[in-house]
C-alpha cells in the first residue's frame, strides 16, 4: 500500500512541510507567537505584570514541562521559560537554549508568574500540526492583555517569509560556518534548481578550520 501513489503523490506538496521559526517544541510555537505579538504593550512595564495565564490544547498540555527548564534541552519544553524569555528579549533564537540563557534573572523571575493549563476553547484540539494557544497577561491594575494564535508560523497556511526562512536558516549554519559560506550556502541550496551538479557545493559545507 505505501507504494500505490509512488510518484504520483507527493507528501511535499500535499499536506506539504512545514519550517520551524523556533528551536523548540513545536506544539508551543503558538504560544510563543502570542506573547510575540503582546510584547510591545507589555514591554514597557513588565515589573508590573501580576499573572502571565498559558491555555493549550490537552495535547500541547501533556508534552510541556511545567517547572523553570534545568538544561538546555528541557528548555525547550518549558513555556515557563519561553513566554518570559520572549517578552523580554523577543524571538528565541538558537542562542535561546544555552545555558547561559537560562541563568538571566530577569527571565527566571517573570517565570513566577506564568501558569499554564488546558484552555477550553480548543481542549480537545488534536489535529496533527494544530496547537492553538492563548496567552492572557494581567497588570496589576487589574488591565488585561489576551491574544490567541491558532496556526503556527512555518505552515503552508501561514508561511514564514523569505526574510525569516534566511534568518532562520543562518542563525544555525553559522554555528558550523563563517557568516561568508553560510551566506553562499543558503544562496546556493535556494537556487538547487538551477544547479547542473553539486561539485561547488561541498566546499560550502567544510567549515574552513
Amino acid at each position: 500500500a505505501p507504494f500505490d501513489d509512488l510518484g504520483t503523490a507527493f507528501n511535499l506538496i500535499e499536506p506539504g512541510y512545514k519550517i520551524k521559526p523556533f528551536a523548540c517544541g513545536g506544539l508551543l510555537h503558538t504560544a510563543i507567537e502570542a506573547a510575540l505579538q503582546l510584547r510591545e504593550a507589555a514591554l514597557p512595564r513588565l515589573d508590573r505584570i501580576r499573572r502571565i495565564e498559558i491555555g493549550a490544547t490537552q495535547h500541547a498540555a501533556n508534552r510541556v514541562i511545567d517547572a523553570y527548564p534545568w538544561s538546555e534541552d528541557s528548555s525547550r519544553f518549558s513555556l515557563k521559560y519561553l513566554i518570559p524569555y520572549a517578552l523580554i528579549h523577543g524571538a528565541p533564537g538558537i542562542e535561546a537554549f544555552s545555558e547561559e540563557s537560562l541563568d538571566d534573572d530577569a527571565v527566571r523571575a517573570l517565570s513566577d508568574r506564568v501558569s499554564t493549563g488546558v484552555d477550553d476553547e480548543f481542549a480537545n484540539v488534536s489535529a496533527s500540526g494544530y496547537s492553538p494557544s492563548r496567552v492572557i497577561i494581567t497588570f496589576d491594575d487589574g488591565e488585561r492583555l489576551e491574544q490567541v494564535v491558532r496556526i503556527a508560523s512555518g505552515s503552508k497556511e501561514t508561511p514564514m517569509s523569505e526574510d525569516a526562512i534566511r534568518g532562520k536558516f543562518l542563525s544555525c549554519a553559522r554555528r558550523a560556518i563563517d557568516a561568508a559560506a553560510a551566506d553562499a550556502l543558503y544562496d546556493y541550496l535556494r537556487n538547487l534548481r538551477h544547479q547542473s551538479d553539486l561539485r561547488d557545493l561541498w566546499p560550502l559545507l567544510a567549515g574552513g578550520d
